[in-house]
């Protein structure tokens, strides 16, 4: 788990916490805004450091908050999206890179990952997933689709 504290914000000590844009369980991605700031001069969001799952948060709106100061903990993603569910479901072979295991990969760029799909346009493939391998087979290479669809529905064991 990662701490994620008041960066260098200046001369600014003591500025109020007005707005809290995550909660608890929320995916966020890098650079997204976590928390607003405000102080008699001016208002700041403050973004996250890395992609993640917002395990706590730490402060609440009207907090005084200076350099330094702990906002909220993060989870790594990654955790969260494979062997802990496959664990919950009873999927032994699932959720880790192991021999033996089946072969579902995705590989991605943290700093560029993003959805991009909208209300509007619900079918978009997220940016910075670079390739997915499902069963040892190629289903995204160079982030496009190869047509290959390997999958198969899971059951809990």
């Amino acid at each position: 788990m990662k701490e994620v504290v008041v960066p260098d914000i200046g001369d600014f000590k003591d500025v109020e916490v007005i707005e809290i844009l995550v909660k608890a369980g929320d995916t966020v991605a890098k650079e997204q805004s976590l928390v607003s700031l405000e102080s008699d001069k001016a208002t700041m969001e403050i973004p996250s450091p890395e992609a993640g799952v917002v395990k706590s948060i730490t402060v609440k709106i009207g907090d005084k908050v200076s350099q330094g100061s702990p906002l909220l903990t993060l989870e790594a993603a990654v955790r969260k999206m494979t062997a802990l569910p496959a664990a919950r479901l009873g999927l032994a072979d699932r959720g880790v890179l192991r021999v033996g295991a089946k072969a579902d990969v995705v590989l991605f760029d943290p700093e560029r990952v993003a959805d991009l799909a909208t209300y509007e346009d619900p079918h978009q493939y997220a940016r910075g997933i670079e390739g997915v391998l499902v069963n040892g087979r190629v289903v995204v290479d160079g982030g496009e689709h190869t047509g290959a669809l390997p999958g198969q529905v899971l059951r809990k064991s």
